[in-house]
């Protein structure tokens, strides 16, 4: 067992009691750091013998994954990519509106739905349309995915009248009159008919993603997308009502990792695309005091495509059994993205070196890497591999550490 602590002040009290004044420094990590009286060596994985591997892939084995729980909906194409919104507008009616379509006597004088886009992918200027459809089978937002949709079965897609996608801060479109007519009649308890939403899809010739508010209870009510109906009861009242998306779900299609002639790793949210990494730490020497331990990733700017909702974080999960797919637990780490500088994310991994290294039931299995924000955006990140031709842009583990004999 290798000897870890995380607290400063307790591996100093250690390096007092053990530590011989004539002691060479080991050949690893031959940088030395003073300060306060206190010594301190470095290990940097990149400089020494620790081999590393880097894998991508689509992770359509994550039962926690769902876009259900999403606070963005989102709907476009862009490169690899095609995404569609599904949305049930409530029909709760107040008792007067009730009464009026019970007695036959409600007009319906309009209908429109508003989306307030959020966020970006792709050119700004780049050609965006959708279609809209009646959905007809029943389906729920929780653990609807890409798979769900074969079995989707839709109205005509002619029931959105025009569409002013003009604005960057709000798309409208009217909607058929008889089709919210039908979910009020439901609403007002006709069990002969339904309420199954719409669902919104790009164009063929879409090129961009836009993205919008889900009925999320973290997002304010006056930013979810919304169906907006003036109705009228002759001669007793005009009224408009706004109805929030009850339910809804965006569903990402995409079967293709992204590649390029440099051998980037690339993570995608959406579908989602991981990685997993994998460092070898045998060389870490024994007897020493571990006080910091950072994980650095770098990543290619020009290759990466953020929305203009960038990801600033990944997460990274450490695997007690990589094989099988299982995680030591949930709790995640972060790596941070570099705000100015160097293009890359950092973050401390010392709990994960302190288990891997002082746990005798768990062996180093390696961590699985992922956009700390794929299941609510689609942006595309371009890592440097544990193959990238330059070796100082691999991704590296830099420990600081005090010997302890």
């Amino acid at each position: 067992m290798k000897l870890f602590l995380k607290n400063f002040f307790s591996a100093l009290l250690l390096v007092i009691i053990y530590i011989s004044c004539d002691d060479d420094p080991t050949s690893l990590g031959d940088d030395l750091l003073k300060g306060d009286g206190a010594q301190f060596l470095i290990i940097n994985s990149t400089e020494e013998s620790f081999p590393q591997s880097m894998r991508n892939y689509i992770d359509s084995d994550d039962t926690t994954f769902n876009l259900g729980t999403s606070q963005y909906l989102l709907v476009g194409k862009e490169s690899n990519l095609r995404v569609s919104t599904l949305i049930r507008f409530s029909n709760f009616l107040s008792d007067s509106i009730k009464d009026a379509i019970e007695e036959n006597d409600l007009n319906i004088l309009n209908a429109h739905v508003e989306i307030k886009p959020k966020f970006f992918l792709g050119d700004t200027l780049a050609h965006f349309d959708f279609t809209v459809s009646e959905i007809i089978s029943g389906w729920t937002s929780f653990g609807f995915n890409v798979d769900s949709l074969p079995a989707l079965t839709k109205g005509a897609s002619q029931i959105a009248f025009n569409k002013n996608l003009s604005s960057d801060t709000l798309y409208t479109f009217d909607l058929d009159v008889n089709l919210v007519n039908k979910w009020f009649q439901s609403g007002a308890g006709d069990s002969s008919l339904t309420n199954e939403g719409i669902i919104l899809e790009p164009t063929p010739d879409s090129e961009r993603i836009i993205g919008f508010k889900s009925n999320s209870l973290l997002n304010a009510p006056e930013d979810i997308s919304a169906l907006v109906v003036e109705v009228e009861r002759p001669g007793q009242f005009v009224d408009t009502l706004r109805l929030n998306s009850l339910n809804d779900v965006h569903v990402v299609e995409g079967n293709e990792i992204p590649q390029d002639e440099d051998g980037n790793i690339y993570l995608q949210g959406g579908l989602p695309v991981r990685a997993d990494f994998f460092m070898d730490l045998v060389a870490i020497p024994e007897l020493i005091a571990i006080n910091e331990a950072t994980l650095e990733i770098f990543f290619d700017s020009t290759r990466s495509v953020y929305s203009s909702n960038p990801t600033d974080t990944l997460s990274v999960l450490i695997y007690s059994d990589s094989t099988a797919g299982v995680f030591f637990s949930r709790a995640r780490l972060p790596l941070l993205r570099n705000q100015d500088g160097e293009a890359k994310y950092s973050g401390d991994i010392l709990p994960a070196l302190d288990l891997i290294l002082n746990t005798e039931t768990q062996n180093n299995e390696g961590f699985r890497i992922s956009l700390g924000d794929d299941q609510r955006l689609v942006n595309r990140v371009a890592l440097r591999g544990s193959n990238f031709a330059d070796v100082n842009r691999r991704p590296k583990i830099i420990i600081k550490y005090t010997k302890l004999n």
